[in-house]
């Protein structure tokens, strides 16, 4: 990929594909109107995930008075900033998409293990909340992909498993990676009770809330976010689910 600024709406590559309702057209029938739409709706989600997390340790600093602040508070108050820059980026975005009708996908080596450590930094108070232990590869590879991209796919996919899977009584989200030929393949899984067969495929779309997520938190939006920067790199995301040992979304994406 060459220059130094891609765009959702000008998608090239057979792989890029556009979502228009159930179907999935060719770059030469897209809809530019319904793919701005979708851009603007998907960093929306981002950002409003960004702002809970943000408003939850707010109300921690919020509760402790200056005189009594100790590291308890100094925790709190790196997180706020840790959030607040992540919000900033998807401003940054947004601001980027209205110059320019894109955002920024250039390509670039990038860590799994350094995003992963930040998203579960940024998540704690969420994954801490509903007591989940997190089992992650000591050594996550590199990809050839965007950084900021790439954590989009970590948060949503950490988030979906913390609000929507994962058992109640022992909740596990478990993270690993293979090494392929020229391809990486990152594995998110938790122990819930899995999704139905008949909807697996429909939680890629966007709006869609599986009939176990109707009480969380969640707009329907974070794993079609996923699947389309998957789908961006020549990659793709995928799901496996049954009863017995929960869900696993595989993301695919090139290799460094």
């Amino acid at each position: 990929m060459s220059g130094t600024r891609s765009h959702f709406a000008e998608e090239i590559r057979p792989h890029q594909w556009k979502f228009a309702g159930n179907t999935v057209s060719s770059p030469n029938s897209i809809d530019i109107d319904t793919e701005k739409a979708y851009i603007v709706k998907a960093l929306s989600h981002d950002i409003n995930a960004q702002l809970m997390i943000l408003e939850y340790s707010h109300q921690i600093c919020a509760g402790i008075a200056s005189e009594t602040r100790n590291r308890r508070w100094d925790e709190a108050h790196e997180h706020v900033t840790a959030c607040i820059n992540g919000l900033k980026r998807f401003v940054s975005d947004m601001v980027s998409y209205a110059k320019t009708g894109g955002i920024n996908m250039e390509p670039e080596k990038t860590s799994l293990q350094d995003v992963m450590e930040e998203v579960l930094y940024e998540q704690k108070h969420i994954l801490e909340r509903r007591s989940i232990e997190t089992v992650i590869s000591p050594a996550l590879p590199h990809v050839f992909a965007n950084r900021q991209r790439v954590k989009q796919i970590l948060n949503n996919l950490i988030r979906n498993a913390a609000l929507h899977g994962c058992d109640s009584l022992k909740p596990i989200i478990t993270v690993t990676a293979e090494c392929g030929v020229s391809e990486v393949f990152l594995n998110v899984c938790d122990n819930g009770v899995g999704i139905p067969a008949a909807v697996q495929e429909k939680v890629f779309e966007p709006g869609y809330r599986a009939p176990n997520s109707s009480n969380t938190e969640g707009s329907g939006i974070g794993l079609a976010i996923v699947r389309k920067i998957a789908r961006y790199y020549g990659g793709d995301a995928v799901l496996t689910s049954d009863r017995i040992s929960g869900t696993t979304f595989q993301v695919r994406l090139p290799m460094i």
